[in-house]
């Protein structure tokens, strides 16, 4: 069928021509748009050469590669048996008998005598966000590698005290809080208070005379700025940089977590693991990405936390744990298509709430130089980014 019209067609990504001849006016339209999806499945994947002598080792997929639906909801079951005896097949407009395969599977027909793409539109079509969107892509994905690599080489992760080491410090810290300039004010204020009655034995001191670094104070200053900070422990906690204990263990503690406390490198090396991840990655997915969206002024720290989730997520992923990640990136596009790409403009209020989802710099980034990317972005912005160029799936993108 439709023979003499695809054998001299050559595809340009499979190098072969087409296995059937969609030009002919009888073919079934749902095969048509199943031959789309798979088409388009078939670019997002990146398969490796098949090597027979590997069979027997254990099978590493690389970001790259994804599972979707088992196959038992594809489009493929709601394709008739015997698509020749179908009597309701839509007739093709004549001009489209010389449209190429490659293009009727991107676009494919409707009932009109126009070609109106399902999930495609052209660049004069598209909403002035998504425009910005394809235009800075390469920036964005540049600034991120770049932090990402800044962050796990030179952000402060732990430091090791004794116990007399520690209470030396602390003391120290508090003499020094008791000259600042800042007073009584912000986190500085609220260490004093704390360590008011906070004393350390006199020989101890007459036998370590110390002046406190200017170069320690203001990143130790930050640290505990950007963390719920309730009691001297806590102060120890963070001057070490160990939050092992502090893990929360369900959602109402996680959610009362990100909202308290700043992430940083210290947390994810010390409390976190790459299942953990996945959990905060969940509960994103669950709920705190809507509420993001709908109050981004009280969730700024959300978005804190998603970035740190993907500065540390591993590259390396299994097929399930990529099918889970492209689930969680649909998430995004959905939310960042419905509730902002497409309102988006020039409008002031329009401007004010984009400044107010837009990425924030937690302390610890700003501390070690990291500045904004020139083209603001928001977090769901930089999801697509990632997930589309660093783990494969590109069609995520594809407006």
């Amino acid at each position: 069928m439709g023979e003499n019209n695809t054998s001299g067609f050559v595809d340009p990504v499979f190098g072969q021509s087409p296995a059937f001849g969609l030009n002919d006016d009888a073919v079934n339209p749902l095969a048509i748009k199943y031959l789309k999806n798979v088409r388009r499945e078939a670019l997002a994947l990146n398969i490796t050469n098949y090597r027979p002598e590997q069979n027997n080792r254990e099978i590493q997929y690389s970001a790259s590669i994804y599972d979707d639906d088992d196959g038992e909801n594809t489009l493929s079951n709601n394709i008739p048996q015997d698509s020749s005896k179908n009597t309701h097949a839509i007739e093709l407009p004549g001009r489209l008998n010389n449209i190429g395969i490659d293009d009727l599977i991107i676009a494919p027909f409707s009932s009109s005598d126009d070609i109106v793409g399902d999930e495609k539109h052209s660049n004069s079509e598209l909403a002035l966000r998504l425009t910005i969107f394809n235009k800075s892509m390469d920036i964005w994905l540049k600034w991120f590698q770049d932090t990402r690599s800044k962050i796990l080489n030179e952000a402060f992760t732990t430091q090791e005290y004794d116990d007399d080491t520690l209470d030396l410090l602390i003391y120290y810290l508090k003499e020094y809080l008791k000259k600042s300039k800042a007073g009584n004010r912000g986190i500085e204020g609220h260490l004093q208070n704390l360590l008011k009655d906070y004393y350390i034995d006199d020989e101890i001191l007459s036998q370590n005379e110390w002046t406190i670094d200017e170069e320690w104070v203001a990143p130790a200053l930050s640290r505990l700025r950007s963390i719920r900070i309730h009691d001297i422990n806590d102060i120890k906690m963070c001057l070490k940089g160990n939050f092992s204990n502090k893990k929360p263990r369900n959602y109402e503690q996680w959610t009362k977590f990100i909202r308290e406390n700043e992430p940083n490198s210290s947390i994810f090396a010390t409390m976190l693991k790459q299942d953990d991840i996945w959990i905060i990655l969940k509960f994103m997915k669950q709920n705190w990405l809507k509420v993001l969206m709908k109050k981004p002024e009280q969730s700024s720290r959300t978005s804190m936390w998603l970035l740190y989730s993907l500065f540390y997520l591993s590259e390396n992923l299994n097929s399930t744990q990529l099918s889970t990640l492209r689930d969680f990136a649909k998430r995004c596009q959905g939310l960042y298509l419905e509730k902002f790409a497409s309102r988006y403009s020039d409008d002031p209020q329009q401007q004010a709430y984009f400044k107010q989802i837009s990425v924030k710099l937690p302390s610890e980034m700003k501390v070690i130089g990291i500045k904004y990317p020139l083209e603001h972005v928001t977090i769901l912005e930089l999801v697509l980014v990632v997930v589309s160029q660093v783990f494969g799936q590109k069609d995520l993108i594809i407006w």
